[in-house]
């Protein structure tokens, strides 16, 4: 009988996986606690935490690359649309906003980055 490889769950993580993917579960996590305190956590919160560990679960480097340049993208369209808000650059909240989405964006291409490559280059 022949295993599945295609949900791996593996031990040996490289360094640019651990510290790209625990930067989008730090996201998920500080979303699920804000939830928590305004006493509005839900099956959504719950499942984005599901689905932010599942790189380091799955441990592939095409399911990095797919949750990389998810993420990419994902960021990119709210960093474009942060930015269109011209009259709002003034204030905190576009700072914080586009310093966000612009972390968001380099995460995303270091995993990227650690799916394209095997375990001796990263």
């Amino acid at each position: 009988m022949q295993s599945n490889n295609i949900f791996r769950i593996g031990t040996a993580y490289d360094l640019t996986k651990v510290v790209g993917s625990s930067y989008f579960i730090a996201l998920a996590l500080a979303n699920g606690i804000g939830m928590l305190i305004n006493s509005k956590f839900g099956i959504f919160d719950f499942l984005l935490l599901i689905a932010v560990a599942m790189p380091l679960v799955i441990n592939r480097n095409w399911f990095y690359q797919f949750f990389g340049f998810t993420n990419v993208l994902l960021w990119l369209v709210l960093a474009v649309a942060v930015v269109s808000k011209i009259r709002v650059m003034e204030t905190t909240d576009f700072l914080i906003g586009l310093g966000l989405s612009l972390s968001s964006i380099a995460f995303g291409l270091v995993l990227i980055y650690s799916g394209m490559y095997g375990q001796s280059r990263n």
